[in-house]
């Protein structure tokens, strides 16, 4: 069975769409029939990188929001997060680009490592603020 993703590394519900999906995953009693091949999306192709601009207040000026209203979705899908088994620290995620992410996975395809580097992105992102897989 195949299966495939789509997503970007900067979508918050897209790990926890991931979270979730290894859960069950696990549980799945053909899991060593199961393929899986995550597909590109970027959410924001234009956005440049840019490690000073905190990400809620990136979302305020896109969406046309207050920083409060930001702070306040932020603090719901941090909540999300949570419930899911993850650690969100959205005052550590750096504004960038995930275009050489995007790369990176079609690169770890060739090696049939593609699932382990998108949650390596994923927690890089959203729990220790790199832009970096280290």
């Amino acid at each position: 069975m195949k299966i495939e993703i789509w997503s970007d590394i900067m979508c918050p519900f897209c790990y926890i769409g991931k979270r979730h999906f290894d859960k069950a995953l696990k549980k799945f009693p053909h899991k060593d029939k199961v393929q899986i091949q995550w597909h590109s999306f970027q959410l924001q192709p234009d956005i440049e990188t840019k490690p000073g601009k905190s990400v809620k207040e990136f979302l305020a000026e896109v969406k046309g929001i207050s920083l409060e209203k930001s702070q306040q979705i932020h603090e719901n899908v941090t909540k999300m997060a949570f419930d899911a088994g993850l650690h969100y620290d959205f005052d550590k995620a750096i504004v960038a680009n995930t275009m050489d992410a995007h790369r990176l996975t079609h690169l770890a395809e060739k090696y049939r490592l593609q699932h382990q580097i998108e949650e390596r992105l994923f927690s890089a992102y959203f729990t220790e603020g790199s832009n970096r897989a280290r």
